[in-house]
């Protein structure tokens, strides 16, 4: 999800990041923002910045565990879990497909 208010100069980012796939070395140090635990597996992220401020003195990131994550990021979750449903999908009809005995739950 990204959102732009072009008065205010504020963006926002949401996605979902996995902490075995992270771009951030550092994420086992991360905590939820509400709950103050460490992060699960799959984690709400979300960035915002402002292209009208010089540097990135006022740019934020927040993580949140998906039982603490603000309501307004539902469908961010939603989203995450319909893709990672048709994944499953995918990668159950490839092993049917060339007959390969490994199940993906």
């Amino acid at each position: 999800m990204k959102n732009t208010n072009y008065q205010t100069g504020w963006t926002t980012i949401a996605w979902v990041e996995v902490k075995s796939n992270s771009t951030y070395g550092f994420i086992d140090e991360f905590k939820c923002e509400k709950s103050g635990k460490k992060l699960e597996e799959e984690s709400l992220f979300i960035t915002r910045t402002n292209f009208k401020h010089r540097g990135n003195e006022t740019d934020e990131l927040k993580c949140y565990n998906r039982a603490h994550s603000p309501k307004k990021y539902e469908k961010v979750w939603m989203d995450w879990d319909e893709l990672k449903k048709e994944k499953k999908e995918e990668i159950n009809q490839i092993l049917k497909e060339y007959n390969i005995k490994q199940p993906c739950g």
